[in-house]
């Protein structure tokens, strides 16, 4: 597609694959007592997600582990548990913590408590840069002692965060700005619902299954704070609020790959840079490789299906951010400070890491994908 070689790619360096291979054959290996021949002991890894394996974050991690078998030399494979076979979503984390799972994918959204620092990426307005929150999450793991310790404090080590597409709002008329909804009972989602709040409309708490029903019902008038992708291809929501409208809210969350600390330590230095590597590489490839498509899928169902998308002007996009922005960083600030970390600095230094990512590359929002299509 034209579309697609319109938005740079997005790059890391990668190590080679024969020197990791090499070194971990070389460094994973026992003695045969008769024969005196090196034999490479063999890992499997469980991964036990909430969703099924055609989700876009399924694809990445059904690529993830690929790699790594790849880098390994097949010394590293995996076994796979989807929908919910093996861990339910409320016990993701519950399951990486305890060892029933090796890895599974948890968004602090999921426990923002147990995850101060890491729900930075909850904070609507920072961008719209997807994959540069999710490489920045991952960076401030990796170079940061305190956020070390709060995913260490719950016995996982961060993998890599996984983006997520960006927040959207669907409604049976259209709306561009806020006095459209004012008085609306809308259907909102984490820092999101204050955000509604804020704007002056009638947030309504109510678990993304359900939003279909009381739509049609007329319980409520709209959803926001759930993405394109699940609105139109996982749960159908435009059959019943056809006008979907990137707001500016931009990306308002992100999971991770999280492998069970005990694990991880397990592993030895050659393994666990095999892991980094192929972190590093799926993030390098995101964009071509998994989010593009995710963005054609459902860029060709709007379509086919009469979908009404639009943006929101820049004057209306800054009018909702200047209004909330400040305090959801306050309310987010509260509990990261409650670590004892300065949360300014904490703020300033993800920031500089997103600066930095964004730059590597444009990354385009759902919707003005769509609408830039040939």
């Amino acid at each position: 597609m034209g579309t697609r070689k319109k938005w740079a790619v997005r790059g890391v360096a990668v190590a080679t694959v024969a020197v990791l291979a090499a070194t971990l054959a070389a460094c994973s290996t026992s003695e045969s007592a008769n024969s005196g021949e090196a034999i490479v002991e063999p890992i499997v890894l469980s991964y036990a997600s909430n969703v099924g394996e055609m989700d876009h974050g399924s694809v990445a991690m059904n690529w993830w582990m690929e790699r790594v078998t790849e880098l390994s030399d097949g010394q590293i494979t995996f076994e796979a548990f989807w929908s919910e076979s093996l861990c339910k979503t409320p016990d993701l984390l519950a399951c990486a913590s305890d060892g029933r799972a090796d890895i599974t994918p948890v968004s602090p959204a999921f426990d923002q408590a147990a995850f101060p620092l890491g729900s930075i990426v909850l904070l609507p307005y920072a961008t719209e840069n997807v994959i540069a929150v999710g490489q920045s999450l991952t960076e401030m793991y990796r170079t940061t002692d305190e956020v070390q310790s709060e995913y260490h404090a719950q016995n996982v080590h961060l993998l890599h965060a996984l983006p997520t597409t960006t927040a959207v709002m669907g409604s049976r008329e259209p709306v561009e700005s806020l006095d459209d909804i004012r008085g609306k009972s809308v259907r909102g989602y984490g820092m999101l619902l204050n955000a509604l709040d804020k704007g002056g409309a009638n947030a309504v708490a109510v678990p993304i299954g359900e939003v279909y029903e009381q739509l049609d019902r007329g319980v409520i008038d709209g959803w926001f704070a759930t993405t394109l992708d699940n609105a139109v291809l996982d749960f159908k929501l435009n059959e019943v609020t056809p006008y979907i409208t990137d707001t500016g809210a931009g990306a308002y969350q992100a999971a991770a790959g999280l492998l069970n600390l005990d694990r991880w330590n397990a592993l030895t230095p050659e393994q666990q840079e095999i892991l980094t590597q192929a972190s590093d590489d799926v993030m390098a490839s995101y964009g071509e490789e998994f989010l593009y498509p995710l963005y054609e899928r459902v860029c060709d169902a709007a379509e086919t299906e009469g979908v009404t998308l639009s943006v929101w002007s820049d004057e209306a996009k800054a009018e909702w951010g200047d209004l909330v922005e400040g305090d959801l960083k306050a309310e987010w600030a509260e509990r990261a400070s409650a670590t004892g970390i300065d949360a300014d600095e904490y703020y300033s230094a993800y920031h500089t890491a997103l600066d930095k990512h964004e730059a590597a590359g444009d990354v385009p929002t759902g919707i003005n994908y769509c609408l830039s299509r040939d």
